[in-house]
């Protein structure tokens, strides 16, 4: 899908306009109405619960592109790797560019169920603030500059009049209009379960129409990746970034069906170098985007680029290298929501490990129990190479999609392709024509135009003065 075709056919021969549209383009507001046509007869209606981060950008757009749920809602959760405004912010213009700019968006709570950092903190439970720290907040939060450049824009933000007055509604009340209103009972969630707990406290009934939910969370007989609490090696960041959450949900809640996802099956779907070579050949806009957003998170992967890959320096893969490698957590949810086959799948009951006061490190474990009042939950154990490359296939597959229509709203990145598509270099476009800049005689232009000699107010003045510096050619060619 070439998105700036239709831009370049009707601005041929409209010089006087290109600055114009180019300028309105560049901020997506010159478009016919952006469809998402990805969704397939028989779609299932679901709600998205997400902390924005380099990996649920990817199951986002994966599950947008693939066709087999149908997103009504997404929720964005504060206690996660985003802070609640710049999630937004990620939310709403990925949501653009995936033709769900019309998706209700909604706001979680910014902090851990139980902590009021206003109150008594003797208990802990304000603690698991360290979780997730500043600084790896600070990169999620512009996706390593990517939500400017290559993501559209959106119409829609953030306003806060007080710490509970925002113009994007609470998530609880996004979730009770799903189920309520749209008959949602499926949820997927790609981080901290705070918001959905949020909801089963506020709307008991409502919360008890859910049938399902699908969970990129905690681990059973694997180690934790809780690396910013360096003795924790029991738990996984999900559950330990609100574990009062993660036990209500998976260990007390009335939801008939919970499928999760641990880190036992996602260690088994890590960034391959074939993998990372498939999405730089994406053309389209999501594509682009997965694939520079996939090159920054390597560029600033903590065990380096080489370890991003889980290699040592010298290309060799170690158990240690594996482990601080880069995995496919929140897309492998999804995939494996819209094809349960491709893992084995085992039934058992779970309680979260919860001390009081808090102890940041043993807490957040999945412990088994024998079968007690409260859900069992089916969790993937195990997926086979091949089920593991089907996985990174059907996400390339996906994002190649052509089924979103009408006019990509413009990145800047993009709009800055366009704009020198429109201006090459050392020319310009006009009747589809390329004219040089500059010239020293009359063969040296195209077909009915001549070499003149300019004026300083003819310089000044050509190409609505954006190279009218010093160095401008004193000629070039003009129509006849």
């Amino acid at each position: 899908k070439n998105a700036t075709a239709p831009i370049r056919r009707a601005l041929a021969g409209r010089s006087c306009c290109v600055m114009w549209w180019s300028s309105l383009l560049l901020l997506g507001m010159v478009t016919t109405a952006l469809r998402n046509e990805c969704v397939k007869p028989g779609a299932t209606p679901v709600l998205l619960d997400i902390d924005p981060n380099s990996d649920d950008v990817v199951a986002v757009a994966y599950l947008a592109k693939e066709g087999s749920y149908d997103v009504r809602g997404v929720v964005v959760t504060g206690t996660g790797f985003s802070n609640p405004a710049a999630g937004l912010t990620i939310a709403y213009r990925q949501l653009e560019q995936l033709g769900l700019g019309h998706v209700p968006v909604g706001l979680g709570p910014i902090y851990p169920t139980g902590c009021d950092i206003f109150g008594d903190l003797s208990n802990g439970e304000c603690d698991v603030l360290r979780v997730v720290n500043l600084e790896d907040r600070f990169e999620r939060d512009t996706l390593w500059g990517l939500v400017t450049s290559h993501l559209p824009f959106s119409h829609r933000f953030d306003q806060i009049f007080s710490t509970t007055n925002h113009t994007t509604p609470p998530s609880k009340d996004v979730y009770r209009e799903m189920v309520e209103e749209h008959g949602v009972t499926t949820v997927i969630s790609a981080g901290p379960l705070t918001s959905l707990h949020d909801f089963q406290a506020a709307y008991p009934s409502s919360f008890g129409k859910i049938e399902r939910l699908w969970a990129m969370a905690g681990n059973i007989d694997v180690l934790g990746n809780v690396y910013s609490i360096p003795l924790n090696v029991v738990a996984e960041y999900n559950v330990m970034a609100d574990p009062v959450a993660a036990r209500a949900i998976l260990a007390s809640s009335s939801i008939p069906e919970i499928r999760l996802v641990p880190l036992d099956a996602t260690n088994a779907v890590p960034m391959t170098r074939n993998y990372f070579g498939d999405l730089q050949a994406i053309p389209s806009p999501e594509g682009t985007f997965i694939f520079h957003l996939q090159v920054r998170t390597r560029d600033t992967w903590f065990s380096g680029p080489s370890g991003f890959f889980g290699e040592e320096l010298n290309g060799t893969q170690t158990p240690a290298s594996i482990r601080n490698g880069y995995f496919l957590w929140d897309p492998l949810a999804t995939v494996l929501a819209t094809d349960p086959t491709l893992t084995d799948w085992t039934f058992e009951y779970f309680d979260v490990a919860i001390s009081s006061p808090i102890d940041l490190d043993n807490d957040g474990a999945l412990l088994r129990r024998p079968r007690q009042d409260g859900p069992g939950l089916y969790w993937a154990n195990h997926l086979t190479p091949e089920n593991a490359s089907a996985v990174r296939t059907k996400i390339s597959d996906a994002l190649d999609r052509d089924c979103i229509t009408g006019d990509q709203p413009l990145s800047l990145y993009n709009a800055i392709r366009v704009y020198e598509t429109l201006y090459p270099a050392n020319g310009r476009i006009e009747n589809n024509v390329f004219v040089p800049d500059s010239c020293d005689f009359d063969d040296d232009c195209p077909p009915g135009y001549a070499c003149m000699v300019l004026s300083r107010a003819m310089r000044r003045n050509l190409r609505f003065g954006l190279y009218a510096h010093d160095g401008h050619p004193d000629s070039t060619c003009i129509s006849l």
